[in-house]
């Protein structure tokens, strides 16, 4: 277990420094179940960090319980109908020049890379009957968030005049990646409710 949390603190300090995990609160969790709470905090708070990060900027809109409920959706019929923050474009209306917009999304796929990382380190390590519940939901949610951003980005970018931009592309692609590890840690829990819900009839 030893081996496993030093392979999760080596992955996670080699991300960007503006979406970096806090794990200065961790130091001497080492060992049993500490060590399994220090790596699940790790998606988690990643997830969290970039869905905070995504609201408050205004590139995703803060969703109501019903819709987090829904995020499930997302794999199968992507995003929902637009919400009323959307659909008045604020960010996509008020950025005032390409060169802010560029930042916001070059610090968005930062966001999104982190959290992807975050979530293929802690897949990998883990024992196969760990229960994911906690980190799909917090993965979905901040894959909500990322789509969302996408199609702000994307108004934003047609109202400056540009087209075919490398840093909406690098977004694009790391969002689909989270979007990919979202649905591996979806695949992971309903295999382990499967196999439950087996042994109780056995």
């Amino acid at each position: 277990m030893k081996l496993k949390f030093a392979l999760l603190t080596v992955a996670c300090f080699s991300m960007s420094a503006c979406a970096t995990v806090d794990m200065t609160s961790m130091a001497g969790q080492t060992n049993g179940t500490k060590s399994t709470a220090v790596q699940t905090n790790v998606v988690q708070r990643a997830a969290k960090k970039l869905y905070a990060a995504f609201v408050t900027k205004g590139w995703a809109a803060k969703s109501s319980r019903k819709r987090v409920q829904s995020t499930a959706n997302v794999l199968l019929k992507g995003l929902e109908p637009q919400t009323k923050a959307q659909q008045s474009g604020e960010y996509s209306n008020t950025v005032p020049s390409y060169t802010v917009l560029a930042a916001d999304m070059r610090a968005a796929d930062q966001y999104v890379s982190q959290t992807v990382k975050a979530a293929e380190v802690y897949l990998s390590i883990s024992e196969g009957d760990v229960n994911m519940r906690s980190e799909l939901s917090s993965l979905e949610k901040a894959l909500i968030a990322a789509r969302q951003a996408e199609i702000v980005f994307d108004s934003a970018l047609v109202r400056l005049n540009r087209a075919d931009d490398a840093d909406f592309e690098s977004f694009k692609t790391q969002v689909n990646m989270l979007r990919e590890i979202t649905d591996q840690y979806g695949d992971r829990v309903r295999g382990i409710t499967t196999r439950v819900s087996a042994a109780n009839f056995s």
